[in-house]
């Protein structure tokens, strides 16, 4: 019996797991030179840098990397200017690679 469940359990476990991270990163750093090397698409360069963001925005969890960029400053900090500075904390990468 403990070793059906146990096998379950793993196979639950396996069924879960998400893949190598740098698979991960991989695929989506593909998708986003799939997507800037396919400007004959037909999509304006507002709606690919639209498309590439929300691939960025999957990779990036921009609320703990403000968090950690302001530091012990961030509990001093509003939910509403902590909330902005994580816009304006992403905004930053967002014009650094246009």
């Amino acid at each position: 019996m403990a070793l059906g469940v146990l096998i379950v359990q793993v196979g639950v476990v396996s069924a879960a797991y998400a893949g190598d991270p740098t698979d991960q990163i991989r695929q989506r750093v593909g998708r986003v030179f799939h997507l800037l090397g396919a400007a004959s698409s037909g999509e304006t360069p507002t709606e690919r840098d639209t498309a590439v963001r929300k691939i960025v925005d999957e990779m990036f969890d921009w609320t703990e990397m403000a968090k950690r960029a302001l530091g012990r400053h961030w509990a001093q900090r509003t939910p509403a200017e902590q909330e902005k500075f994580v816009q304006l904390f992403a905004s930053v990468f967002e014009r650094a690679t246009s």
